[in-house]
């Protein structure tokens, strides 16, 4: 097991899993526009991980398989839980944003479940990646400036329409080419804005 620590995209995952706690562990110390700017930086582990996997000539074999598991598992931590637990944390863990925050995890949860069965559909994604879940965070504590009562309002409807959109039948392509450029360009600007 410890060699699927040394293969590079696994370790990209992980790096990204890495970021994901320690932006819990920033959210937990009040400072949930640092933990916002940690899972970001986790989200574009989680786009470039794939992206140097497929480029790999000469992995290991049970690799790819080891990999999966390993994104959806930080996965269901960055998109599914983070953005739950915010929620709780700002809105002093209101019973409706308990509620929503469940709905919210469970989305996700059957969302990756159903990724991981199923993978692409003609190239496309069945419902909303959960990548869609922190930008859409950080872009709403930025449009709020993270203050209560506002930001667990806001929150807490962006991330009742996401549970919908995630298991939505809709098609979404992945994102390539120019949009890791794009991707990369948000989280380097909300890094700056969020604790510049």
């Amino acid at each position: 097991m410890i060699r699927a620590l040394l293969d590079l995209p696994n370790l990209i995952t992980l790096t990204g899993l890495a970021l994901a706690i320690g932006g819990f562990a920033a959210l937990l110390s009040g400072a949930p526009a640092v933990a916002i700017v940690c899972l970001l930086w986790a989200l574009l582990a989680d786009h470039f991980d794939g992206l140097v996997a497929r480029r790999m000539a000469n992995r290991a074999a049970d690799m790819p398989q080891i990999g999966k598991q390993l994104d959806s598992l930080t996965d269901m931590v960055t998109g599914g839980a983070f953005p739950a637990v915010l929620l709780l944390q700002a809105s002093g863990s209101a019973p409706w944003a308990i509620a929503i925050g469940i709905a919210h995890a469970v989305a996700v949860a059957v969302r990756l479940g159903w990724f991981t069965v199923h993978g692409l559909d003609g190239g496309r994604f069945h419902g909303v990646p959960m990548t869609w879940n922190l930008p859409v965070v950080a872009i709403i504590h930025l449009a709020t400036g993270g203050a209560a009562p506002l930001f667990p309002v806001a929150l807490a409807a962006a991330l009742a329409i996401l549970a919908v959109l995630h298991l939505a039948p809709v098609r979404v392509p992945p994102i390539g080419g120019v949009m890791y450029l794009v991707v990369t360009a948000f989280v380097a600007a909300t890094t700056v804005f969020l604790i510049g």
